[in-house]
């Protein structure tokens, strides 16, 4: 897991969505999000963290 930046989305302390890259946010490497929690804007907003970065 070296070289790896892992983000996360949580409700209610819950994990419901997670993006990781790796060279310095030039790979994404894993994306999931919760079926329950699709298509609610949290894939976008993980993204989003990502291309900030």
């Amino acid at each position: 897991m070296n070289g790896l930046e892992i983000y996360g989305a949580y409700e209610n302390g819950d994990l419901i969505g997670v993006i990781a890259t790796r060279s310095e946010g030039s790979s994404i490497v894993l994306f999931f999000v919760h079926g329950k929690y699709q298509r609610k804007g949290i894939g976008r907003k993980l993204f989003e963290v990502v291309l900030k970065k």
